[in-house]
């Protein structure tokens, strides 16, 4: 198996965190853990890519 990159793990578990905040009705909480999960994201693929 391949390794996959930080940043894709990182997304892919606020993803996670945000379907079980949806799951719970908590739109508000799904919708932040999405825009943070995004912007972690960015930072460990520019970090990756410096």
């Amino acid at each position: 198996m391949q390794d996959v990159p930080e940043y894709y793990t990182i997304l892919f578990r606020a993803v996670e965190q945000a379907l079980r905040a949806l799951d719970n009705q908590n739109y508000g909480s799904a919708r932040q853990l999405l825009i943070e999960g995004e912007h972690n994201a960015e930072e460990a693929f520019l970090a990756a890519d410096a």
